[in-house]
């Protein structure tokens, strides 16, 4: 990892992009200075909650979120319902995700899960 060799060797960035958990390693540990979206001329509000939390550490922001993921279950409702299972009621747990795959690997013979 370049930024933490560079912090070794004393030569760190005045920038720099990090993974989204680095960012909270390294500002436990003191590396970071804090950076808000609005020094930079955004709003706080102009990001998701989810994403703020993502780059701060104890309460103080240190930096702004530049990628943003939306995870998303996706189920067949076809397969569903041929094994038996409501097309329209997704799994609400990972419980009945379980469930739910060893229903359709019984009576279809394919993978619920993957």
């Amino acid at each position: 990892d370049k930024f933490r060799t560079a912090l070794l060797g004393n030569a760190a960035p005045m920038a720099v992009r990090l993974q989204i958990l680095g960012g909270t390693e390294f500002a436990s540990k003191g590396y970071l200075e804090p950076l808000k979206p609005e020094d930079v001329g955004y709003s706080t509000e102009d990001f998701w909650p989810g994403a703020m939390k993502a780059v701060t550490w104890d309460g103080v922001t240190y930096g702004i979120p530049t990628n943003n993921e939306t995870m998303a279950f996706i189920w067949n409702a076809d397969i569903f319902k041929r094994a038996g299972l409501d097309p329209d009621k997704a799994p609400a747990t990972w419980d009945d995700v379980v469930k739910y795959s060893k229903q359709i690997h019984d009576k279809l013979g394919i993978a619920g899960y993957g």
